[in-house]
């Protein structure tokens, strides 16, 4: 047999049964109620649509029965309290109110279901609003959670960047320190480069004696897509070997590391000459720098 609640009561409940957490006789009392009131209908939905804010970043987890039996115990406490306090001494009415007299017959609900009635306990509007507030706080938390999240996404990609950031000049430290060690080691070989014309262009191979060669070159021209510079080295030998080939800035400036293996002292002369894109077997194109 359903219980018959009365609309204090109701709204006191409606807050749990948003979050889920009301059971057994209660729940029923409380969905037969909200059947037959426009407005404990229409606060039920909007405390389930603002408890349903919880599902969409927090995970579901069901309600133990006994924290759902303690949370109602408390809110109709509170709601008692608070009517308590607003009653006077006579048997628990407030002033000139009539005697309440319990129906004499069972009263027949929407559904045809004899409901039994329950002795007069009405919750006050302060247990509604304690309720309500539960809720609302509970949004609330989930807002500053999705906010602290967000905060947190953007430090950690803040702290990649400054990472990534940190690395490059390291990088950049370490190949400065390189270079700086192929040019002026103690057993680094240097051979000068020169062009032709006016503006002739300028250029030096530092070698190392053993297989780290760099180039730097000034005022060599830029060139097309499809051309492109080769440097050539000629041993003792005669044997002329490719260092590879690279490309000038805008103002004609390069600096260019290659790693080929000679034996020491065997470099006799450098060159640079203008090649077809990707480079030649063997030199082929107009001599743009020269050793002496």
């Amino acid at each position: 047999m359903i219980q018959s609640i009365s609309h204090d009561e109701a709204q006191a409940l409606l807050a749990i049964e948003a979050l889920g957490a009301l059971t057994g006789a209660d729940r029923d009392a409380l969905l037969a109620h909200v059947e037959v009131c426009a407005v404990c209908s229409a606060q039920l939905v909007q405390l389930r649509d603002t408890a349903a804010a919880l599902a969409e970043s927090l995970p579901a987890v069901p309600l133990n029965p006994d924290r759902s039996a303690a949370m109602r115990s408390r809110l109709l406490a509170r709601a008692a309290s608070d009517l308590t306090g607003r009653r006077g001494d006579d048997g628990g009415r407030l002033p000139n109110e009539p005697p309440v007299k319990a129906p004499t017959s069972p009263v027949k609900p929407l559904s045809g279901e004899p409901v039994r009635a329950i002795g007069r306990s009405p919750a006050s509007r302060g247990g509604w609003l304690a309720a309500a507030a539960a809720v609302l706080l509970a949004a609330g938390i989930l807002s500053v959670l999705r906010s602290t999240r967000r905060d947190a996404a953007v430090a950690r990609n803040e702290l990649t960047a400054v990472r990534a950031q940190q690395l490059r000049a390291a990088t950049e430290v370490a190949l400065r320190d390189s270079l700086i060690e192929q040019l002026t080691g103690a057993t680094v070989r240097i051979v000068d480069l020169t062009g032709s014309g006016p503006n002739a262009p300028m250029g030096w191979v530092f070698w190392d004696q053993n297989e780290k060669w760099t180039l730097l070159v000034h005022d060599l021209p830029a060139l097309a897509a499809d051309r492109t510079y080769q440097l050539w080295l000629t041993t003792g030998g005669q044997r002329t070997l490719s260092a590879g080939t690279f490309g000038t800035d805008h103002r004609g400036h390069a600096v260019f590391r290659a790693t080929l293996s000679l034996p020491r002292d065997s470099l006799v002369s450098a060159s640079v000459t203008l090649e077809p894109a990707g480079g030649a077997a063997r030199p082929s194109g107009p001599i743009a720098l020269a050793s002496k």
